[in-house]
């Protein structure tokens, strides 16, 4: 699903969806809710995961049998590309911060960094 949001939703639209899916208490099942929580269609994400999403769910699992340092634990979390032990724990506590503060001083950060006014 979270494939399917990050081909199918605006740049500022992607975060806020993965950080309420990965809130939910079953998160295979939270798409429609967080969609509608969050103002979005969720139309073409649910068409995406019969169509193009298990090659993306595939493309997924090669790039997932790749990573270096090997994968441990779910959910593994790249920043940048990069694995830290210590940006998966802080993000499993408080992922918008944590991506928040990884997008830096962009002059696209999502709603979300600007409305909790966290510092970047």
């Amino acid at each position: 699903m979270h494939s399917c949001a990050l081909t199918h939703l605006a740049d500022v639209d992607q975060a806020p969806f993965i950080d309420c899916s990965m809130s939910a208490l079953y998160p295979p099942a939270s798409g429609p809710r967080c969609a509608e929580k969050l103002g979005l269609d969720f139309t073409p994400i649910e068409a995406c995961l019969t169509t193009n999403g298990p090659q993306l769910l595939a493309d997924n699992g090669d790039r997932t049998h790749s990573l270096n340092p090997a994968l441990y634990y779910v959910p593994w979390l790249l920043y940048d590309g990069v694995f830290s032990e210590e940006d998966l724990d802080q993000s499993q506590v408080d992922f918008q911060s944590v991506l928040c503060e990884k997008l830096g001083n962009s002059n696209n950060l999502p709603p979300l960094c600007l409305e909790t006014k966290i510092k970047v």
